[in-house]
């Protein structure tokens, strides 16, 4: 028995509607649910890495800064009779033993360089914001800049230096390189 040629189509077109056509609307609407369930997985994955990247963060620039306030209170800094190379020996044996610290500076409270570790800022100190909180009493941090030569990204710390009298008689300054910074982020 021959079917005819419209029966055989029927036949197709029954098994096209009541077979393929709901697998492929089934098919589609999975990989759209999955891909969306992904998307959210990721997103809230690099959410929960970003607030722990920041934790870790805010960790290493709040330690850096009780660094450079601990030497800031240093009866060696804050002293007017030690002599700058002393001072300056003392600064050296802070950034041989933090390795976060790319420079210290000992500023008078003019923005005039005392002593440094490699005497490499670029700029009038006096006009800094993070400087002026210094001059306040308070402890400074710059947002992150860049440094040309050679060109990296830091982040200046400062603390006020107290004599005597309990006013500000100088500012230390410390600089992180972000190359520290990328080593906790990798």
């Amino acid at each position: 028995m021959k079917l005819s040629k419209s029966l055989y189509t029927k036949i197709i077109l029954s098994f096209i509607v009541v077979g393929l056509l709901p697998l492929l609307i089934t098919a589609s609407v999975f990989y759209f649910q999955v891909r969306k369930n992904s998307f959210h997985i990721i997103k809230q994955n690099m959410s929960n890495l970003i607030d722990e990247l920041r934790i870790i963060l805010d960790k290493e620039i709040a330690i850096t800064l009780k660094h450079i306030v601990l030497l800031a209170n240093s009866n060696l800094i804050s002293s007017k009779a030690i002599p700058l190379d002393v001072k300056a020996q003392e600064m050296q044996k802070i950034y041989g033993i933090f390795k976060a610290f790319d420079d210290i500076t000992l500023l008078s409270t003019d923005g005039v360089i005392l002593t440094s570790i490699k005497y490499d800022f670029r700029g009038d100190w006096l006009y800094k914001s993070w400087f002026k909180e210094a001059l306040e009493g308070k402890v400074g941090v710059s947002p992150v800049h860049v440094i040309l030569n050679p060109a990296r990204f830091v982040i200046i710390v400062t603390a006020p230096v107290f004599g005597n009298d309990g006013k500000v008689s100088a500012v230390v300054a410390g600089r992180i390189g972000l190359d520290r910074i990328w080593e906790v982020t990798d």
